[in-house]
């Protein structure tokens, strides 16, 4: 098939038989059944390109039309791992900055130790770092729920 065809407005077979009826008047056949086979055989190739055409151009319709909808799932996709992406972020965000706070906290309750002596001291530390690893070890846990659900928890 000649592709340069392919993008032409389709021509009515009525038509395409008479531009090759008058090509081959103009040439000046005298044989009559030479004429109908030469006219018979343009009207055939023409018959061939049109429907080739026709073919190719569903074929690259269809192909447009599936590469649309790849596409569309690819930034579908695309668009739930960012959300994913970000959820874990943000995740993450909050327990770093939880473990701060209770770190923070536990200095701070230490530091108050100092003012202490002996056994009541090393309680009161104990006491301080015994509270911290309970509130983390419960934050570990929360983290690890939110991180299985589909939302994260929200600022404290």
């Amino acid at each position: 098939m000649n592709r340069s065809h392919a993008n032409l407005p389709r021509l009515p077979l009525a038509v395409a038989a008479m531009m090759a009826l008058a090509l081959a008047g103009c040439q000046g056949s005298n044989d009559p059944a030479s004429h109908a086979a030469d006219v018979a055989e343009t009207q055939r190739e023409a018959a061939e390109d049109v429907q080739q055409a026709r073919e190719d151009s569903r074929q690259r319709i269809s192909e447009a039309q599936q590469e649309a909808r790849e596409q569309q799932g690819d930034m579908q996709q695309g668009a739930r791992d960012a959300q994913a992406d970000v959820r874990r972020e943000e995740i993450q965000a909050r327990y770093d900055q939880r473990v701060v706070e209770l770190d923070a906290a536990a200095d701070v309750e230490k530091e108050r130790c100092q003012a202490l002596t002996g056994d009541a001291q090393d309680q009161c530390i104990s006491q301080a770092d015994n509270t911290r690893d309970t509130a983390l070890e419960q934050l570990e846990r929360e983290t690890e729920m939110w991180r299985q659900q589909e939302h994260p928890p929200r600022g404290r």
